[in-house]
């Protein structure tokens, strides 16, 4: 559900039922509230919708990159006619 902040001086922190606190990075913000009533607060001047947390990647690779195809094989791999074991 979609959080909204209030960059508006002297805000109160309760505005039409929905509570807000301090935010970090100034302002407040509000408790999660439903679709409609966040786009109905970002319609006015001085808020604006929060932004979602994005959850990490999800899989076995945990969001490391993949190796480089023209990467060294490690030492001791290498065949005879430089074939990698």
């Amino acid at each position: 559900m979609p959080k909204v902040i209030c960059h508006l001086p002297n805000f109160d922190d309760e505005v039409s039922g929905v509570k807000f606190v301090p935010h970090p990075d100034g302002g407040k913000i509000s408790e999660e509230i439903s679709e409609e009533q966040a786009e109905l607060f970002a319609s006015i001047p001085g808020y604006e919708l929060a932004e979602p947390v994005k959850a990490p990647p999800k899989g076995k690779d945990k969001g490391k990159p993949a190796p480089a195809a023209d990467a060294t094989p490690p030492a001791g791999t290498e065949g005879e006619g430089g074939e990698v074991f």
